[in-house]
């Protein structure tokens, strides 16, 4: 496994790289890195970001692409980048929002059937009278 391997599937973050800048870093390989955010890379325009490599990168988005039409992406691995993160992250979020609803359903169903609580007695008084 070469150097650059290494470092596209390595742990570093930009922390890291900002706390080593002496050291010869390839951004060719960073650029493809997972943990480069698109903060990371507005944030250190200056450096020799490779926009080949970032057109791969799963944290890129659509919103981020088109709020920065004028940076050379690379539009046939745009087209071929899934941006899992973007995605897992929206998934979890709905899969969240209908968790909620069903506890909150699980919750209302639980307090106005049972008898014991004064919300389902009143329900059941309204439904059958005394």
């Amino acid at each position: 496994m070469g150097l650059g391997t290494v470092i596209r599937k390595s742990k570093y973050n930009m922390g890291y790289v900002e706390a080593n800048l002496d050291k010869p870093w390839k951004w060719h390989y960073l650029s493809g890195n997972p943990n480069i955010t698109w903060d990371i890379v507005k944030a250190n325009l200056d450096k020799k970001w490779n926009w080949f490599n970032l057109s791969q990168n799963p944290n890129i988005t659509w919103d981020i692409i088109q709020q920065n039409r004028d940076k050379p992406w690379d539009w046939n691995l745009l087209s071929d980048n899934c941006m899992s993160k973007s995605k897992n992250n929206w998934i979890n979020k709905r899969r969240l929002k209908h968790i909620k609803a069903y506890q909150i359903q699980t919750h209302w169903r639980h307090y106005s059937c049972n008898p014991e609580y004064k919300l389902a007695q009143r329900c059941l008084l309204r439904l059958y009278g005394s």
